[in-house]
């Protein structure tokens, strides 16, 4: 029963996130499933969903948000040149001004170079995700991956403020995420 809340409440949370921005794509069941999966972080089941979708049968909008996804959940389970592979694919046939496409793109690269300790390139990539965002949910979840940014670079300060940015901005599972990590500072 706990589970099938907590499945319920990322399902809200990922709908809130992401309807407006790119709610046409969203509605390909697959495809909802497992942004559903990679926002509860369980990447595994999410990267099974995505390699079981036939993509032969994908008109190209979907096809772009598939990409996207999966290089987004492969960066996730720090499996980068996969990711990267997965991206490289993406942008062969995104359009430039695609702010979804420029989403995965840039956000996933940037996850990707932050676990390389490629600090100034996932900086600059964090920058050009958050001018793509047009909702603090997205800008969230840049503001986040400062704050890994942060941690990995050693400088805690840093870390903090970033995570305070994020956590301002609404109700968005990052957000919530910032605030909790916050909250586990104070407590220590």
């Amino acid at each position: 029963m706990l589970t099938g809340l907590v499945v319920a409440a990322c399902a809200a949370l990922f709908l809130s996130r992401n309807w407006r921005v790119h709610g046409a794509r969203a509605r390909y069941a697959p495809l909802l499933h497992a942004s559903e999966l990679a926002n509860a972080e369980r990447i595994d089941e999410a990267l099974e969903v995505l390699d079981g979708i036939d993509t032969r049968k994908l008109d190209q909008p979907t096809l772009l948000h598939w990409l996207g996804l999966r290089g987004y959940a492969l960066a996730l389970a720090g499996r980068g040149e996969e990711a990267l592979d997965c991206l490289d694919d993406l942008a062969s046939i995104a359009d430039p001004d695609d702010k979804l496409s420029q989403l995965f793109l840039n956000g996933s690269r940037a996850i990707v170079a932050i676990a390389d300790d490629r600090f100034d390139e996932a900086e600059a990539l964090l920058d050009s995700t958050e001018r793509a965002c047009d909702d603090g949910a997205n800008r969230s979840e840049v503001w986040w991956w400062r704050a890994e940014l942060a941690a990995k670079r050693g400088d805690e300060a840093a870390r903090r403020r970033c995570l305070e940015e994020a956590a301002k901005l609404g109700d968005a599972w990052y957000a919530a995420r910032a605030r909790k990590s916050l909250q586990s500072v104070a407590a220590t």
